[in-house]
């Protein structure tokens, strides 16, 4: 079988979900005999240099990178206003783009084609004037509903308002692309049930998976409780907001109660303005170099979430180190785990801090919860299991 992937961003480097699920995904059906051909976009304001992409990777994914310039201007935004397509999609096509795209399909055939999120959905019907191939939409979220929480907790009356414009259009285009592709592999059970309302195409539940043996569980003798990390990519807005909202409304009490306890956020692209948020033990370091290293330095993986849908893929990476969690419910949104038994959930000040009381006061505790976490990644996210899924539902849509 023969799959193209259709990606707004290159899959490289593995420090956000978005790139660590598709290129998991890509290696998964690559092991399983399917020869992957990943077409992924290169906008400028992630531009990623091709020479910088491990030649191993290159080749396995058999990558194209073809750069964009997705740069933000006033003219832009106001073009944007009155035209009236929603902004976070219509800036990823380009005529440029649809040529590369059009050439591809007219040289090579392929038996299924993925669009990697709906950032790529408007080359849809190119896609259906040169392929007969099945198309399927990978939906790594509900994309308009991360805006509609993104608007519920703004400030700013302005920004609400262009928040929620923005999600009333993301609305119309998303449900439109879950009726005109061939199916869709959501990313979680609550998303697949919420996007089931809107379609009589064919639905599944398909997590990201990870491959277990490279995420080194965490020794009991490196157990730290007073040392707090959170990692994601710094540039998503939900990740802003969760930092926000924890500074302001869980730090002070947290600090209070703990004056020893670190806590350190990191990743790509993070804002002046969040690092002007830094204070005595309380960390803004941006990228690292070394996502792992990062979180086994930080046992104690917080996820103060206040937007956002989808699965949480640092969350996930988390949990396969063995790391004991601390998240809010909608942090932990579409996981099937059991507060008290794989992670805490904590939803305000008061709780955070009774849970990391609960930690600090029973190590053992902490450990055994980080253990259950593994376990279950073991048993429900296995790369191998969930791609033999994915090969299954693709057969089906091609008979």
């Amino acid at each position: 079988m023969r799959v193209l992937l259709l990606y707004n961003k290159a899959p490289f480097p593995l420090k956000d979900g978005g790139a660590i699920a598709v290129n998991s995904m890509a290696s998964g059906l690559a092991a399983a005999g399917v020869s992957v051909r990943l077409f992924a976009l290169n906008p400028s304001r992630n531009y990623i240099a091709p020479e910088a992409i491990p030649a191993e990777m290159q080749q396995r994914l058999q990558l194209s990178l073809h750069p964009l310039n997705t740069d933000l201007a006033p003219h832009k935004a106001l073009f944007n206003l009155l035209e009236g397509s929603p902004f976070h999609i219509s800036r990823f096509f380009q005529p440029h783009i649809a040529a590369d795209l059009q050439q591809l399909l007219q040289t090579e055939k392929f038996d299924l084609i993925q669009l990697e999120a709906p950032f790529v959905g408007l080359y849809l019907p190119l896609l259906r004037k040169f392929s007969k191939a099945p198309v399927v939409l990978r939906a790594h979220n509900v994309e308009y509903l991360i805006w509609q929480r993104l608007a519920a907790g703004c400030r700013n009356p302005l920004k609400a308002w262009y928040l929620r414009l923005q999600a009333r259009r993301l609305q119309i285009f998303e449900t439109k692309l879950w009726q005109e592709v061939n199916g869709i592999a959501a990313i979680s059970e609550i998303d697949a049930q919420y996007i089931r309302q809107f379609t009589s195409k064919p639905v599944i539940n398909l997590p990201t998976g990870l491959e277990l043996s490279q995420y080194p569980a965490l020794q009991r003798a490196a157990m730290r409780t007073d040392r707090l990390g959170f990692l994601g990519s710094m540039d998503w807005q939900p990740n802003q907001e969760a930092v926000r909202w924890f500074v302001q409304a869980i730090w002070p009490q947290l600090q209070a109660e703990f004056p020893s306890t670190s806590v350190t956020f990191a990743g790509k692209n993070f804002p002046a303005n969040l690092r002007q948020l830094a204070s005595n033990q309380l960390v803004m370091q941006g990228e690292v170099a070394d996502a792992t290293a990062f979180m086994q330095q930080h046992p104690i993986f917080i996820v103060p979430m206040r937007s956002g849908s989808g699965i949480r893929i640092k969350l996930l990476e988390a949990m396969a180190l063995g790391l004991p969690i601390i998240s809010t419910s909608l942090g932990a949104e579409g996981l099937p785990v059991e507060d008290g038994k794989h992670l805490l959930l904590a939803d305000d000040a008061a709780s955070f801090t009774k849970a990391l009381q609960h930690l600090q006061k029973d190590e053992d505790f902490a450990f055994n919860l980080g253990q259950n976490g593994r376990q279950l990644i073991e048993s429900q996210f296995n790369r191998a299991q969930l791609t033999h899924q994915l090969t299954a539902f693709y057969t089906a849509l091609r008979t």
